[in-house]
């Protein structure tokens, strides 16, 4: 303590007795007190003593003031080191009050590896009290750290450094990691200890190795080649692609070359392009390591023909990433597109069709100058891409006049935006025409083609004003022959009648000379009949009128009653007239009268053109659903140029033909046979004679309403 009596002062006592008594004894004697002692007869040696009590009296004066002093000094002392003893108290309670918030557990131990403290997460994780976990030394790791869990702190208290170790424990049911950690305190000569829950780190890191693993996967699975290099500038990652593109073996990138080493292979390989200056190339690519901040790209062109467009990127963890991707098949087709793309171009400018391409949002983007001549648009006005309204604006002037032109503009729009199919003709006030068609993109476009066929509209018009009048004046030679065939019906019986009385004598006896004249009226007038009948016929089924009564009928039937009416008719027996007809022919639904006037007309055709030593065959074959007959000449003379006409009405064919008919018989057999929903066709040849052939269904016709047939 500061001002405590620390051992004996005599010497100095005794000098200071001795000063003040040398000090009395040498004035006094010479002053007052030595004429007061005079004349008191005061004796010297009580003179002595009373100073000697005198300077006594002084020294326990100053000795007392001194103490006093020394007390106030060490009641200062006292004070102010309860004080600190109460800050002491007080810093560590909030140190106590520390530990214990810390939510792991943290210990501290003697040298002796004895527990001396603990904080309240190491007492919850026991599920103990400080009391019972100092009393009875529990160890957090006893069941995971050798020693019953002092071995990490007996290493690191005789290493002297701090150390580290992960151990799985069991609390509350759960396995969790904890990392414990052990460090000396070279003041106290113990050691402090931590443990730390990583369990969530654990998983984390797991699943970030997942992660790093899946990724590594899908970079191997990658066409590109990958290659990814650390921060160490060495190679730490590359795909199955990196190897194939460069051509080089895993065994050469197993040891993790550097960069540098990595150039350098690929230069003794001859895959990379010429540098001039090579080293300089090398540590440019070093120093990339240390400089690139952003993805960089360039495109490499490889001495064996090959172009490879790299990208470098910093990589996350430190070092870079290295793409390669080989891009000649890409560029050779972008070269070829452009060129398609071209030539496309060239070729739309040079239609004579006007061709406009919308957008989506129907701006325009493609276009050719037939377009702006067709439409008198402005190139500028068109190369500013203007909306589909702003061209109907500027074209409105083709337009007829409206009122309600906004209204048709909305819908113009909304027609080309939809991108719906559409075609169609344009009548413009101009008096052109044309034929525009609308066909949606498939990126939601629209193209619109224009085609100027003012020309062709009017030639169609001209022709179709000359087909009506000739239709009108085919059907006014329908109506007239109509109207005269039926006009000589009724004299024409009156004929046939009284000749039928003359030449059955009914009225008397007729010479020799009057029957043959008779005889010839007779078969003038049933040819006659038969001339009306077929006109009748044939303008009836022209007119669409024609009403067939269908039975089923044998054809071979038929075809007996056509040979025997074409019998009667021949003038000479030394022409042959034959039937093959199979009995599987069996029937067929026809109208029997229209179909033996046809085959009838077809035979007799045939007959016209023979000579009496000729033959016909007339045969009968059954075909799937259908029945042909052919009659077969024995020679043809049917030149080609009388093929082309022979289904003309009233068509003769060769005038010095031995026999002659109206020239109705195949354009009436034609239509008869059509009728009957079949077909007839006529071929001839020098060689093997002329065929005709008619075919129709063995059911019928199909049941529609007959439609006239126009014969030109």
């Amino acid at each position: 303590m500061s001002g405590t009596y620390r051992g004996p002062r005599l010497p100095a006592v005794t000098r200071l007795l001795f000063l003040i008594w040398v000090g009395l004894s040498i004035q006094w004697p010479s002053t007052a007190f030595a004429a007061t002692a005079a004349e008191m007869s005061i004796p010297w040696p009580l003179i002595a003593v009373a100073i000697l009590l005198t300077a006594v009296v002084g020294f326990l004066w100053l000795k007392f003031r001194r103490a006093e002093r020394n007390l106030a000094v060490a009641h200062e002392t006292i004070a102010k080191h309860d004080t600190e003893k109460q800050d002491l108290v007080d810093h560590e309670q909030q140190l106590r009050a520390v530990i214990d918030a810390i939510p792991f557990p943290v210990w501290w131990r003697r040298q002796d590896l004895t527990l001396i403290g603990c904080n309240t997460a190491y007492c919850e994780i026991l599920e103990s009290n400080s009391e019972a976990v100092l009393g009875q030394s529990l160890e957090l790791g006893a069941s995971a750290i050798d020693d019953d869990g002092r071995g990490l702190a007996a290493r690191a208290l005789q290493m002297g450094i701090g150390l580290s170790e992960s151990h799985y424990i069991v609390h509350e049911g759960r396995r969790r990691l904890l990392e414990f950690t052990e460090a000396p305190l070279a003041e106290t000569n113990g050691g402090v200890g931590l443990a730390v829950d990583v369990s969530a780190l654990e998983h984390v890191q797991s699943e970030l190795s997942s992660h790093i693993s899946a990724h590594g996967e899908v970079l191997e699975s990658l066409a590109t080649a990958i290659a990814i290099f650390g921060p160490d500038r060495r190679l730490k990652f590359f795909n199955v692609a990196f190897v194939q593109l460069w051509g080089i073996g895993p065994d050469d990138l197993k040891n993790e070359p550097l960069i540098g080493e990595m150039l350098e292979l690929l230069r003794e390989r001859r895959v990379l392009p010429e540098y001039v200056d090579f080293p300089a190339f090398k540590q440019e690519q070093d120093r990339l390591f240390i400089s690139i901040l952003e993805r960089q790209e360039e495109l490499m062109h490889l001495p064996d023909g090959r172009t490879l467009r790299r990208a470098v990127s910093p990589h996350p963890f430190g070092g870079l990433l290295f793409f390669f991707e080989d891009v000649t098949d890409r560029l050779a087709l972008e070269r070829s597109y452009n060129t398609l793309i071209e030539v496309q171009r060239e070729t739309i400018n040079n239609l004579h069709e006007g061709v406009a391409v919308f957008a989506q949002d129907g701006s325009l983007r493609l276009w050719n100058p037939t377009l702006s001549e067709m439409w008198n648009l402005e190139r500028g006005f068109l190369e500013a891409e203007p909306h589909v309204s702003d061209i109907l604006e500027a074209t409105r002037q083709f337009f007829p006049n409206t009122d309600d032109w906004e209204d048709r503009k909305r819908r113009l729009v909304l027609q080309i935006t939809e991108g719906s199919v559409r075609n169609g003709r344009l009548d413009r006030l101009d008096e052109s025409v044309l034929d525009f068609a609308c066909v949606p993109l498939p990126d939601g476009g629209c193209l619109l083609s224009y085609v100027d066929v003012t020309d062709t509209v009017r030639v169609q018009r001209a022709l179709e004003e000359r087909n009506m009048a000739l239709e009108m004046a085919d059907q006014v030679k329908t109506e007239f022959i109509a109207n005269v065939s039926y006009e000589l019906r009724t004299p024409l019986n009156t004929i046939s009648g009284f000749t039928d009385v003359l030449d059955g004598e009914l009225l008397g006896t007729l010479n020799p000379r009057q029957k043959e004249y008779i005889s010839g009226i007779v078969i003038a007038s049933r040819q006659l009949t038969e001339l009306i009948d077929d006109i009748l016929d044939l303008a009836t089924i022209e007119a669409g009128y024609m009403a067939l009564d269908l039975q089923s009928i044998r054809i071979e039937q038929i075809l007996a009653n056509v040979l025997d009416r074409a019998k009667e008719k021949i003038e000479s027996g030394r022409l042959t007239l034959e039937i093959d007809c199979p009995s599987d022919v069996g029937v067929a639904r026809v109208d029997e009268m229209r179909m033996t006037k046809a085959l009838f007309n077809l035979l007799w055709n045939s007959i016209m053109f023979q000579s009496d030593e000729d033959a016909i065959v007339l045969q009968a074959r059954r075909r799937r659903g259908d029945i042909t007959i052919e009659i077969v000449d024995s020679v043809g003379i049917v030149t080609s140029s009388e093929l082309t006409n022979v289904y003309e009405t009233f068509e003769h064919g060769d005038p010095y033909v031995r026999r002659t008919g109206s020239g109705l018989g195949l354009a009436l057999t034609r239509s008869l046979v059509e009728l009957h929903g079949g077909a007839l066709e006529i071929r001839s040849d020098a060689e093997r004679g002329t065929h005709a052939v008619a075919h129709f269904p063995i059911a019928g016709p199909a049941p529609i309403a007959a439609k006239a047939r126009v014969v030109e």
